[in-house]
C-alpha cells in the first residue's frame, strides 16, 4: 500500500510541478517534460528493484522455520493428536496432515483442470516453490520456479524471511505465499486463477473455489505414503 501512496503523492506533485515552472519560469515545453519523465523513471526503477533484489535472481530455498510444529497445529487447531512421522501441510483453515515422506521430492499442492498451479519441492537444503499466476481474465501475472521469480505484470515478490515466500499485486493484496514453517509443517495460501475461468482461493479463514461452495475449516488426516496432492479443480 505503501507504494500505492507513494505513485498517489508523486504523479500530482510532479504534475503540478510540471505546469507551475511553466508558468512560472518560461521552461521550455521539451525540458519539463523530459524532468517529468524522470521522475516516471525513477519511481518504475525503485518499484523494479524491490523486485530484483528479492527474487529476480536466485533467492535461495527455504529454510525450516521454529513458527509451529505439526503437532502444535494437530493440537491447538484440530484438537487431534497425529502420530510423530505425520507432518502438517496448512492451506488456509484446512490443515492437512500427511506421512513425513511426502517432504520430499516433488509435491503438488494444487492443481486446476490437472495443471500444477503451485508445487513444493523438498531437497536436504531446504524447500523451492513452483507457481504459475493469473489474473481473472486468464493473463499471465507471474511464473516462480525453484524460488526463481518472473513476472508479466505489476506484480512484486518478497521474502520477508528465510522461511517465506511471498507474492502481491500492485495493492498489496496476496497472491501466493508459502512459510516453511517448521521441519515438520508447512503453509500455503493464495489467490489462484486459471484461463479456462476457474479459481481457487486460500486465506487464513477460508478455502472457497470456482462454482464451489465456501468449505468450512477441516482437520484431513491421510495414510503414511496416501497423499497424492490436496486439491485438482
Amino acid at each position: 500500500m505503501i507504494y500505492v501512496l507513494l505513485w498517489a503523492f508523486l504523479i500530482p506533485v510532479s504534475v503540478a510541478a510540471f505546469f507551475y515552472f511553466l508558468g512560472t519560469h518560461k521552461v521550455p515545453l521539451a525540458v519539463g517534460s523530459i524532468c517529468l519523465a524522470l521522475v516516471f523513471v525513477a519511481v518504475a526503477l525503485f518499484q523494479y528493484s524491490r523486485i530484483s533484489n528479492a527474487c529476480l535472481t536466485d533467492s535461495g530455498e527455504l529454510v525450516p522455520g521454529k513458527f509451529t510444529t505439526a503437532q502444535t497445529i494437530a493440537e491447538q487447531v484440530c484438537h487431534i493428536n497425529i502420530p510423530n512421522n505425520f507432518a502438517a501441510i496448512v492451506t488456509g483453515p484446512n490443515p492437512n496432515f500427511v506421512g513425513k515422506d511426502v517432504l520430499r521430492g516433488q509435491l503438488t499442492i494444487l492443481a486446476i483442470s490437472d495443471h500444477p498451479v503451485v508445487s513444493l519441492e523438498f531437497d536436504q537444503n531446504g524447500l523451492y516453490v513452483d507457481a504459475d499466476l493469473y489474473d481473472t481474465a486468464g493473463a499471465p501475472l507471474a511464473r516462480v520456479e525453484r524460488n526463481r521469480f518472473s513476472f508479466a505484470s505489476a506484480v512484486f515478490c518478497s521474502r520477508p524471511d528465510l522461511s517465506t515466500f511471498a507474492i502481491t499485486n500492485w495493492y498489496g493484496k496476496e497472491l501466493l505465499y508459502v512459510r516453511y514453517l517448521s521441519a515438520d509443517a508447512v503453509e500455503v495460501r493464495g489467490v489462484f486463477n486459471y484461463p479456462n475461468g476457474r479459481s481457487v482461493r486460500i486465506t487464513k479463514k477460508d478455502f472457497s473455489a470456482t462454482n464451489v461452495h465456501h468449505f468450512n475449516s477441516s482437520c484431513n488426516v491421510s495414510g503414511a505414503g496416501a497423499f497424492r496432492g490436496l486439491f485438482d479443480f
